[in-house]
């Protein structure tokens, strides 16, 4: 059974650590500390509370999430980031994971961004119901597709 434990620096860096492809799409580099901190702590001004759980699995942490209630608008979860570990990727965690936000979110929506050129994180969103708002964003020296799932 997947248990949520509060995220920490260190269970970050672990998990962020076995996730090398995801930040190679980013930076074009591994991950850094300043990736913790902005996991941990990273919002916008406006938002009162960023939540941020570690997922684990038979000892393991095997994933994360952040979210904001009521972002960008009231009755809105934006999710930040779902990562599974990518020796545990393709099964079915990143899908229990998110159902399990569901649950906790009661009905309410959701929206996210996704890097543009993250061709395996759009169709696995997709797969869960999420469908593309037609809006790019920038975000770094990239573009965001943002997508939603009422």
């Amino acid at each position: 059974m997947i248990e949520w434990v509060p995220a920490t620096g260190e269970r970050a860096a672990e998990l962020f650590a076995a996730c090398p492809d995801y930040f190679q799409r980013l930076h074009g580099h591994g991950y850094s500390q300043e990736d913790v901190r902005d996991f941990l702590e990273g919002k916008p001004p406006e938002v009162a509370e960023k939540h941020t759980w570690m997922a684990r699995l038979e000892g393991q942490i095997i994933g994360a999430v952040d979210f904001l209630r009521d972002y960008p608008e009231p009755g809105t979860v934006y999710v930040g980031l779902l990562m599974v570990r990518e020796d545990r990727q393709r099964e079915g965690l990143g899908a229990r994971l998110f159902e399990q936000l569901e649950i906790l979110s009661q009905g309410e929506r959701f929206r996210l961004a996704v890097l543009e050129h993250n061709a395996p994180a759009l169709a696995f969103w997709q797969r869960v119901g999420f469908v593309p708002t037609g809006e790019l964003k920038p975000y770094r020296q990239h573009q965001v597709v943002l997508l939603q799932k009422s």
